[in-house]
């Protein structure tokens, strides 16, 4: 027997959405900004409202992850945390206004909408009632609210710097409803050529940098990435590569002694970071020097362990679907899953609609999420 939204819920769930959605958290990507301040406070007070102790983890850069849970006792118990990250991507480009909430068509409109303030509203409304069943639900809900994850799961990579650990995550990301059990990971990567500068009226003279980058990316692409895109994985296909930059040159008139290009890479569970780019590295031989400046685990969870299936079975409730699916995008689970915590991605919305110019949420979609984490908590018996 599913447990079913009354129209209270539902008002209830839309009205937090609404607020989160009106209270701007973009994240320039700069220190010394802190975004989420505003985000943080109302969630904060929120919490304390509904009698939830919270604890703030502020990263080195000044920016607040919030910790709640629920019992808040010294009892050992296995912990389910829910998570969704509180900043989001720009405004600039947007076609609606971004911070209005506005309403229309089944539809709630702003930045934020479904990335990811929609599963914000469920996890903290849930976070409301899930005392409702105190008798029942035997283990301890933890709610996480992570800063930075738009620049590149910066708060959740400080939390698993510093200690912090977790046994069963639900991350809140949109997946249209479905139980994401992988994503691909991602490595940052530069290339980096060195020449030896010329009046360009005499360009023999000199040793152009743009031409080796040009060169080695020729290989790249006819080596390199045919070989990165062998293996193909059930759920996340294969993995891809693509040069998003080149910056290269002074003048015109100087042969360039300098050019760099930047990668982004996206890279599957089995891959190893390092011996791609021990490879890359054989690839363009002396034409450049490649440099991995970020990587990020991609998440492969086992979509039998138990926590996994029973949120599974709850989804096809709702969607009439039990399939686990891939996901093409990074999450904080690639940190969280560093510390040995079972991660599963789940949300409202559809990545189409994530940064987009007129970023929205269908409505039934955030009821749909809410009944289906509902009836998944509900079913944690002993």
């Amino acid at each position: 027997m599913s447990e079913k939204l009354t129209q209270q819920d539902r008002n209830e769930i839309l009205s937090i959405l609404t607020e989160l959605i009106k209270i701007p958290s973009v994240n320039t990507g700069k220190d010394a900004d802190i975004p989420e301040a505003r985000i943080a406070d109302f969630i904060t007070e929120y919490l304390q409202n509904i009698g939830i102790k919270c604890q703030t983890i502020v990263t080195d850069t000044g920016r607040p992850n919030i910790i709640g849970r629920w019992p808040d006792d010294t009892n050992e118990k296995p912990t389910l945390t829910l998570n969704a990250h509180i900043d989001t991507v720009n405004i600039d480009g947007m076609v609606i206004e971004p911070f209005s909430a506005d309403v229309k068509d089944g539809r709630i409109y702003g930045r934020g909408a479904c990335d990811t303030k929609a599963s914000l509203a469920i996890f903290l409304w849930l976070m409301k009632h899930i005392p409702d069943y105190k008798d029942i639900i035997y283990k301890r809900i933890e709610f996480l609210a992570t800063c930075d994850e738009e620049n590149f799961c910066g708060g959740s990579r400080y939390l698993v710097e510093n200690g912090y650990k977790a046994d069963e995550m639900i991350i809140g990301e949109p997946t249209n409803c479905r139980v994401g059990v992988a994503h691909r990971g991602l490595m940052n990567i530069n290339l980096i050529a060195k020449g030896t500068c010329a009046h360009a009226s005499v360009p023999n003279q000199g040793e152009n940098a743009i031409y080796k980058i040009t060169e080695a990316i020729t290989l790249i692409s006819k080596k390199w990435i045919p070989q990165l895109e062998a293996d193909k994985h059930n759920l996340l296909g294969r993995a891809t590569s693509a040069v998003t930059i080149i910056k290269g040159g002074h003048r015109i008139n100087i042969i360039p002694d300098r050019c760099e290009a930047t990668m982004d890479t996206r890279i599957l569970p089995n891959q190893s970071p390092d011996e791609l780019i021990d490879y890359l590295q054989k690839v363009v031989g002396d034409l450049c020097e490649v440099q991995c400046v970020a990587q990020y685990p991609a998440l492969e969870t086992d979509a039998n362990l138990p926590f996994v299936r029973r949120l599974l079975q709850a989804s096809k409730q709702f969607t009439g679907s039990d399939k686990p699916v891939g996901l093409p995008y990074l999450t904080d689970a690639s940190q969280f899953a560093r510390t040995g915590a079972k991660c599963v991605v789940f949300g409202p919305g559809g990545i189409e609609q994530a940064h987009s110019a007129n970023e929205y949420l269908e409505i039934d979609q955030l009821y749909q999420s809410a009944e289906i984490l509902l009836n998944f908590i509900l079913g944690l018996r002993q």
